[in-house]
């Protein structure tokens, strides 16, 4: 064995070490693919299972859709403070004003 499976595992459910043989743990493996393509010798299938109560896993999507992206979302926009009166002018000359 080369590890390039086992650096290609993003879960590390490949066991193994270099000139040896590797296994792959079927209840950690993800079912991603990623192990596949390094693989020189070809030795890795993916065998698919029978989706049951006690194994169904939502699926990932692959990319999100357009609506989703924060790239097409409008910018947001903070909502305005309310002006803070004054400290130095006093609650009757602020009554004055607002009586206008």
């Amino acid at each position: 064995g080369c590890t390039l499976c086992i650096q290609a595992c993003p879960v590390d459910a490949i066991l193994g070490a270099a000139k040896q043989m590797h296994t792959i743990i079927e209840s950690e493996c993800t079912g991603c693919d990623l192990c596949v393509p390094p693989c020189p010798v070809e030795c890795i299938d993916m065998v698919e299972i029978k989706p049951t109560i006690e194994n169904w896993k939502w699926e990932y999507p692959r990319t999100l859709p357009e609506n989703l992206t924060r790239a097409n979302q409008p910018p947001r926009s903070k909502a305005p403070t309310p002006a803070q009166p004054d400290a130095s002018v006093s609650k009757d000359e602020v009554k004055r004003e607002q009586r206008g």
